[in-house]
C-alpha cells in the first residue's frame, strides 16, 4: 500500500507575500482520500484530462497535485481557488493567464510517487522535478544514452543504492533546467551538464550552439537541489537568483 510521505518541511505560518528575491516551494502529498469538492475546484479542460486516466491512483493523483496547486496560487492572488485561470504553451506547460492575472506571478508543478511539489515566484521564469527514488531498469543505459558523459560516468561510478539517487538527482536537475527554459526535454539533454554530487545551487551554462537551436535568449539558469522528504530528491531552476523558502500544502 502507497505511504504518505513523512515532510520534514514547516507549515507557513502566516502570509504568502512573494518578495522579488524569493522562490517558495511547496512540499504536496497527493495520496490521501479526494474530498467531495475537490473536483469541482477543476476546470472543464482539466475534469476531461482527469478522466483519460484510467488508473484510480493516477487519476486520484493528478486531481490532487491540481487542486493543491490551485489552491496555493489562490493564496498569492486572493481569489477564490476555482477562478484561478490557466493557459498552456505548445509543449503543455501551464501558466497564470496574464489578462486575468497580470501581477507577473510564474509557477511550475511537478510530481512523483506519492509527492507534488510546486514553485512559485514573481518576473521569473521557472521548472521544478521531483523524483520518488526506485529501481529504474535500464538506468545505465539511460544515463550513457542522454546524459552529458561527465554526468553518466559519475553517476556509473556509484554502486548500488548510492547509484539509483545520483540517477534520480541528475535527472531531475537536467528536467528542472529544461522546463524553465521551456523546451522540455527536446532540449538536448547531453550538452549541458549538471552536478550529480554537489547540492550547492550555482549557475549553469548552456551550451551556444544549443541555445541556437533552440532559439533561446538566455544562455544560463541558476539551479537549485532540495530533499523534500526520505526517498524523494528534487530540483528548482529559474532564469535568476532566487532564495528559497520551503513550506508544506496548506491543506495538509
Amino acid at each position: 500500500m502507497p505511504t504518505t510521505p513523512r515532510l520534514h518541511w514547516p507549515r507557513l505560518a502566516s502570509s504568502t507575500r512573494l518578495q522579488r528575491d524569493q522562490l517558495h516551494v511547496w512540499a504536496i502529498p497527493i495520496s490521501g482520500p479526494l474530498l467531495a469538492t475537490d473536483q469541482q475546484l477543476l476546470s472543464t479542460d482539466e475534469q476531461t484530462r482527469a478522466a483519460r486516466f484510467r488508473l484510480v491512483r493516477v487519476r486520484q493523483h493528478f486531481i490532487t497535485a491540481r487542486v493543491r496547486l490551485r489552491v496555493i496560487l489562490s493564496t498569492y492572488l486572493d481569489i477564490d481557488p476555482a477562478a484561478v485561470r490557466f493557459v498552456y504553451d505548445k509543449l503543455g506547460k501551464p501558466a497564470l493567464d496574464s489578462s486575468n492575472h497580470g501581477n507577473g506571478l510564474f509557477f511550475n508543478l511537478a510530481h512523483s510517487g506519492e509527492l507534488a511539489v510546486v514553485a512559485v515566484t514573481s518576473d521569473c521564469e521557472v521548472g521544478i522535478d521531483v523524483e520518488h527514488l526506485r529501481p529504474v531498469r535500464h538506468a545505465e543505459g539511460i544515463a550513457r544514452r542522454f546524459f552529458h558523459h561527465d554526468e553518466s560516468a559519475d553517476v556509473l561510478a556509484c554502486r548500488g543504492q548510492e547509484r539509483m539517487g545520483a540517477f534520480f538527482r541528475c535527472w531531475t536537475r537536467k528536467e528542472a533546467v529544461v522546463k524553465a527554459i521551456g523546451k522540455g526535454l527536446q532540449f538536448p539533454l547531453d550538452q549541458f551538464r549538471v552536478p550529480v554530487q554537489s547540492d550547492t545551487p550555482e549557475w549553469l551554462s548552456l551550451p551556444q550552439q544549443a541555445l541556437q537551436n533552440a532559439r533561446l535568449p538566455v544562455g544560463r539558469v541558476w539551479l537549485q537541489a532540495f530533499v523534500p522528504c526520505d526517498n524523494y530528491v528534487g530540483a528548482v531552476a529559474t532564469l535568476g537568483v532566487k532564495r528559497v523558502s520551503i513550506f508544506r500544502s496548506l491543506q495538509v
